[in-house]
């Protein structure tokens, strides 16, 4: 517990009173005037940025217990870019005041040898906006979710989200207070070697995450994409849609089984049941609606509240701006 001010380094016997986190302390009233521009940007009743058991540096912990399907938080960019790192992004990011600049300034850079400190900065850090990431074109830099480090297994997500013009954290998996939020920068479901390589080209650092590390979950993964092919196979011309129940219900049933499935990857599943059961019935093959909403009732699956968290409409938890 740091007992130091973190505006000048004297003996501190002050907390935040909006905060409370043991981990920022002040000698004075003076002194927290002085720093409230650069703290308030990371200050929250819920979530603390502290260095990691492993010394790897910093990262995002728990302050309370969240449920499945809470929002952890929402939060506003410190700085978006569209493209590359340019001439005209230099000019906005060095016109920006001193403390967002200051929480960039002090972020990861795993590419020591880019073009430039800030270009480092920002290929370690930035996240793409909307839904489908691959395709964004618009990427941004925030102050507390930044923080979250790495899992293939992670027990968040995040979200934009573009009616507040925020990103939100979602809880995919129960977390525990003090436990580490923790997301993936990769897709989950991807097979190790293909992580290995995103997470070591993009980040320059080696998983070994539990998913990673057990080689039982691993088959799971394996098992799971070669039923997604065999989905893919069946939505083609002359292919059996009973099979391709069968083989959705097969990665619902992994997922389940493994614990690596979250209500959101469950969520998605039954979106492809529901449209290889439309295409059955297209087909006179079932009444797909009926059977549909009896796979819903059997797994339990919280479609109505997980859409309005990810797409408007609110949801459990107690995120703040």
């Amino acid at each position: 517990m740091s007992s130091i001010c973190a505006k000048c380094g004297a003996p501190a016997p002050l907390q935040c009173s909006r905060c409370s986190s043991s981990s920022y302390k002040l000698c004075s009233k003076q002194c927290q005037t002085a720093d409230w521009k650069l703290h308030k940007l990371t200050c929250n009743r819920d979530l603390a940025i502290l260095d990691t058991p492993d010394n790897k540096g910093k990262g995002l912990y728990a302050r309370r217990a969240f449920a499945v399907g809470d929002v952890v938080l929402t939060e506003k960019p410190l700085f978006s870019i569209t493209g590359g790192l340019d001439q005209a992004t230099m000019s906005r990011f060095n016109g920006m005041s001193e403390a967002p600049k200051e929480i960039i300034h002090n972020m990861a850079n795993s590419h020591p040898t880019a073009e430039s400190a800030m270009g480092g900065v920002l290929r370690t850090n930035t996240i793409p906006q909307g839904s489908d990431r691959s395709a964004a074109t618009k990427s941004s830099l925030y102050a507390i979710i930044c923080r979250a480090n790495h899992s293939c297994h992670p027990n968040c997500s995040w979200r934009w989200r573009p009616d507040l013009q925020k990103e939100i954290l979602v809880a995919q998996h129960p977390i525990a207070e003090g436990a580490e939020i923790l997301c993936s920068y990769v897709e989950v479901w991807t097979k190790r070697e293909e992580r290995q390589k995103l997470i070591s080209r993009g980040f320059n650092f080696v998983c070994d995450c539990s998913l990673c590390s057990d080689a039982e979950l691993e088959k799971v993964v394996v098992e799971f994409r070669d039923a997604e092919e065999n989905i893919l196979a069946c939505g083609r011309p002359g292919g059996d849609p009973v099979e391709a129940v069968r083989a959705v219900e097969h990665t619902i049933q992994l997922a389940k089984d493994s614990g690596l499935g979250s209500p959101m990857f469950l969520k998605s599943a039954h979106n492809d049941l529901r449209q290889v059961y439309a295409h059955m019935a297209v087909h006179g093959v079932v009444r797909h609606k009926k059977l549909y909403e009896a796979k819903v009732r059997e797994n339990g699956v919280e479609h109505d509240r997980l859409e309005k968290i990810c797409n408007g409409g609110g949801g459990g938890g107690g995120g703040v701006d």
